[in-house]
């Protein structure tokens, strides 16, 4: 619910505020995917309401990117939001030039986000080739020279493509090992190593269905 919705990302603050200070320039590269298939049109205010608030937390120095979850997210994905958030540093900025420059690139990316948000809705939900994109982002040089590097998905983290449905799979142990392994082969299964992974807005199906498709 709202509550826990709050709680959850209060902490995910605290966890960037400490990421963040001190670290040097790009050492803070935060990756978000916003869910734009049809599924998750009526919550797209909340996904918004809460990026704002992880960007009004952000101290000066990440690199922020941020791309849609679509039909074909691997494919079609390109991060539409793609900035540095300015650093302060004493020999060039006071604290009123810092403040200024800050909250008009926190305003950017609040305008760069609710344009991805404000986009056409597609039929179904590709997450498999959108945890490829976020794997690509990860694996530029700003990624890979990172010291903290932080996925956030919004969306209700259920597979609806090409290859898979999760609302109507059986998710039982077996088939999720067939999955696994098969996207294993097939080259699908984006690497996350190192990255810490945060999701709003997963659950939105029945409670049995949810924990199948967690699992």
């Amino acid at each position: 619910g709202p509550i826990g919705r709050w709680q959850r990302m209060n902490r995910l603050l605290i966890i960037l505020t400490l990421a963040c200070w001190p670290a040097a320039a790009q050492d803070v590269v935060v990756c978000v995917l916003f869910d734009l298939s049809q599924s998750a049109q009526n919550v797209r205010n909340g996904y918004q309401s809460d990026f704002e608030k992880l960007v009004d937390g952000l101290a000066g120095g990440e690199l922020v990117l941020g791309a849609g979850i679509t039909a074909h997210s691997l494919a079609t994905g390109r991060f539409e939001i793609d900035r540095e958030i300015p650093k302060y540093s004493p020999f060039v900025d006071s604290k009123l030039t810092f403040r200024k420059k800050l909250q008009g690139t926190q305003m950017a990316v609040k305008q760069d986000a609710r344009k991805l948000l404000d986009g056409p809705s597609t039929a179904t939900t590709d997450l498999i080739g959108a945890m490829q994109l976020a794997e690509k982002a990860f694996q530029s040089h700003a990624g890979t020279s990172a010291k903290f590097r932080l996925l956030i998905l919004f969306s209700d983290m259920v597979e609806e493509s090409d290859h898979y449905n999760f609302r109507r799979e059986n998710l039982m142990p077996a088939r999720i090992t067939t999955i696994v392994e098969a996207e294993r082969k097939a080259g699908r299964l984006a690497m996350l190593n190192g990255v810490q992974v945060w999701v709003s807005g997963a659950g939105g199906t029945v409670p049995e269905k949810f924990t199948q498709i967690q699992d």
